[in-house]
């Protein structure tokens, strides 16, 4: 069970709290460049962790609330490497670094993490993209 109650979105706007990891793992599972290109576990503190992409070509953001502002994360793989890749589905087009584009087992190991314990593995490197938000 999660400390608290998480809430779900997908891409149709449907949402409903779930309250552990089993629950979110299959809810991943339907992420689909198509149908759902996107998910989002939130807190009540609007604190998110969300997915965009397909399950092989995907990205990993996160939202960190605290009192007066927050911090915004994007999650890649080793350093920054200036090559500009896009990830295009139904609904729109993000473009990251090429350490950025993840997989979907990537995303499961990062997005875990935040709801059962507040905090990222350290397998991952993250950007700080705040500015891109105030």
């Amino acid at each position: 069970m999660f400390p608290e109650t998480v809430n779900f979105m997908r891409a149709d706007g449907s949402g409903w709290p779930i309250r552990d990891w089993d629950t979110a793992n299959k809810l991943l599972a339907y992420v689909h460049p198509e149908k759902n290109p996107y998910v989002v576990f939130s807190f009540s503190d609007e604190s998110y962790v969300k997915c965009f992409g397909c399950k092989t070509r995907l990205t990993v953001e996160a939202r960190e609330s605290f009192d007066g502002g927050f911090r915004h994360w994007v999650f890649g793989k080793g350093l920054l490497k200036g090559k500009p890749q896009e990830i295009q589905t139904s609904t729109s087009k993000v473009t990251v670094d090429a350490s950025q584009l993840l997989r979907m087992r990537d995303a499961r190991v990062i997005i875990r993490l935040f709801p059962e314990h507040r905090r990222f593995s350290e397998a991952y490197d993250r950007e700080d993209v705040t500015k891109r938000f105030v």
